[in-house]
């Protein structure tokens, strides 16, 4: 099965498990310098990747985790209702608030 792909501008991102990896170290507060792959591998690359762009709000999109998708396949493009900076950078304070909603609605009972 395919992984996701994640568009951040003009780049893509395949979210390959060492990706999706490196941005759970970020929300798990590891620090981007404990990438626990070999330097110049194509795996510390994806970790730090990954690690990036959670550090910046880039998975939060079209009001989903994308860290949590369960599709597989599928391309993430650029969400035009994100908030974002003068240069492009998603709006931190939103991309917390967005994170603590999305943590609440998967605790509250059905």
């Amino acid at each position: 099965m395919p992984n996701n792909t994640l568009v951040v501008h003009d780049t893509e991102y395949e979210m390959s498990p060492a990706y999706l990896r490196g941005a759970q170290a970020f929300r798990d507060s590891v620090p981007n310098n404990c990438n626990p792959h070999r330097f110049g591998s194509a795996a510390h690359d994806a970790w730090d990747y990954g690690h990036v762009n959670e550090s910046v709000g880039e998975h939060l999109r079209y009001g989903e985790d994308l860290l949590a998708a369960r599709k597989r396949g599928m391309r993430f493009e650029m969400d035009p209702a994100v908030p974002r900076t003068a240069l492009g950078e998603v709006e931190r304070d939103w991309a917390h608030a967005q994170l603590e909603k999305l943590k609440q609605a998967h605790c509250e009972p059905a």
